[in-house]
């Protein structure tokens, strides 16, 4: 499947991390600043890990797993 159609698939994610947690604050993909990014150029996936869509987009089209924690997302 397309990242696209992989993407439409996905529920929406079930919350956004604390603000105790460090891990929102980083894309672990390209290891830039998340806040500076906007709603529509972050992309949550269903274990709540945060990405810069341009980053994860590409891994999503070859894999059904968070690059973060491995978790199914198709």
């Amino acid at each position: 499947a397309d990242a696209a159609a992989v993407l439409a698939a996905m529920p929406p994610p079930a919350s956004q991390h604390s603000s105790s947690s460090r891990a929102w604050l980083e894309c672990s993909i390209c290891l830039q600043d998340l806040r500076e990014a906007s709603t529509e150029e972050r992309l949550a996936l269903p274990c709540a890990h945060v990405f810069h869509a341009a980053c994860v987009e590409p891994w999503l089209r070859s894999h059904s797993e968070c690059p973060e924690c491995k978790t199914p997302v198709r």
